[in-house]
């Protein structure tokens, strides 16, 4: 997956990871109910679920009911309970509101079986012990309010409600490597914001770099703000693309797919990489040659001047300034076929080399070799008297490894290596 993208096209996902659960300890409270001898503590748990404040309240209204503490208009049927939660959008708090339970029922009224009147009217206190619970409706632990209220009572909460403890949904990839999220595995965040429990959340597209490297499979999941798994309760799920491994099998991920738009970009960094593994290649090449011909101290500057000629001496489609010189060096290296040189060449991977190079490492043969350097030496000997005839027989004493043979082969080598620096810095100097 080098140099690719990934993006989330579209996810169909379902807000349905519950905020109230027994796990999490924020599932029950307490109304303390005036009775007719006094008080009684009435304890709620709530189901696992997703509750916003008005689902708090309609929860607390069907608990009162179906334990009977209410009053029925005999008219209407409407049932009547004495405290409730509302919200206040205005000053961004939960309020508890307490009203009198009367010392008599009103007319035309029938009461619920469990409700009796106190001798003195009074409200229902709520009874917060879990801090958890506290937490989402912004009250702390404790009784509120904290005497039984003889008139229509109010209290809000002290700090900010937390209803629900996911804010955001990160969605994460295990083969991605984000640089600008605190973790690399991030693909795409999201809120749930606006959208109530049970519908659908939208996306947008945001395409995230990927990990070097092959994979069989990849791995979506879907977490909190602090990457923590959420857990999804829709028990079923639609899923239209088998583009990603889901761990979660009740996410909906549709059109996962690979971005193909920085395909240029790839492309360009191939060819440079390809470029400096042929440059290092050519300079190795260089330095052997230089050393095999028993000037150590000069290697580093004949690899250097011959690195500058670079791919003009390996790659024969690149222009040459001076070919008459540059010649005889793609003689000397491919004529340099002892031991050495070759098994080098040979056990290079041809991922690394450039095309030229791996069209070399294919046809390396000594025959080729030695018909190349012969050809050329024969032109050397036609322009210079001391330029040694390279026959046959002296070729196959320099494949046999005959020290004599192969230490008059490189002095040929140096002297062409020196030549086409000459000539490269005569051209350079003609075209000034």
């Amino acid at each position: 997956m080098t140099h690719m993208s990934i993006a989330l096209e579209k996810a169909t996902v379902w807000f349905s990871w519950p905020n109230i659960t027994a796990v999490k300890a924020n599932n029950s409270f307490s109304i303390i109910h005036p009775t007719s001898s006094g008080t009684i503590p009435l304890n709620l748990t709530i189901p696992d679920g997703g509750y916003n404040v008005s689902d708090l309240n309609n929860y607390l209204f069907w608990y009162l009911v179906s334990q009977g503490y209410y009053i029925s208009n005999n008219s209407t049927g409407e049932q009547t309970v004495y405290c409730k939660f509302v919200v206040n959008p205005s000053t961004y708090q939960v309020q508890f509101i307490s009203y009198p339970v009367p010392t008599a029922l009103p007319s035309g009224f029938t009461a619920g079986p469990q409700l009796t009147f106190p001798s003195t009217s009074k409200g229902p206190q709520l009874s917060i012990a879990s801090p958890a619970f506290g937490k989402v409706i912004g009250f702390a632990t404790g009784t509120f309010p904290s005497s039984q209220p003889s008139t229509i009572t109010t209290v809000s909460s002290t700090s900010t409600p937390v209803v629900s403890d996911v804010q955001n949904v990160v969605v994460t990839l295990d083969s991605c490597c984000n640089p600008y999220a605190p973790n690399s595995k991030v693909i795409h965040s999201f809120s749930p914001a606006g959208t109530n429990y049970a519908n659908l959340i939208t996306t947008a597209l945001s395409f995230i770099p990927q990990q070097s490297g092959w994979r069989s499979e990849i791995t979506v999941q879907l977490c909190d703000q602090y990457l923590s798994p959420l857990n999804n309760s829709r028990p079923r799920c639609h899923n239209n693309s088998a583009a990603a491994h889901r761990k979660n099998p009740r996410i909906d991920i549709c059109g996962m797919y690979i971005s193909n738009q920085k395909r240029l970009r790839r492309y360009r960094k191939d060819r440079d990489a390809e470029e400096r593994n042929s440059d290092a290649t050519q300079l190795r090449l260089y330095e052997l040659l230089a050393q095999e011909a028993g000037e150590e101290e000069q290697a580093s500057r004949l690899a250097n001047s011959a690195r500058r000629i670079g791919s003009q001496i390996l790659d024969p489609s690149e222009p040459s300034e001076a070919v008459g010189s540059i010649d005889p060096i793609v003689a000397a290296i491919k004529g340099k076929y002892l031991d050495k040189l070759i098994k080098e060449f040979r056990a290079l991977p041809s991922s690394s080399l450039s095309p030229a190079l791996q069209n070399i490492q294919r046809n390396l043969s000594h025959a080729t070799f030695r018909s190349k350097l012969n050809e050329r030496m024969a032109e050397m000997k036609a322009k210079s008297a001391s330029a040694i005839e390279f026959s046959q027989a002296f070729l196959d004493k320099v494949a046999a490894g005959d020290p004599e043979a192969k230490k008059e082969f490189m002095k040929v080598v140096q002297q062409c290596i020196k030549d086409a620096v000459k000539a490269r810095t005569a051209a350079k100097k003609a075209k000034k």
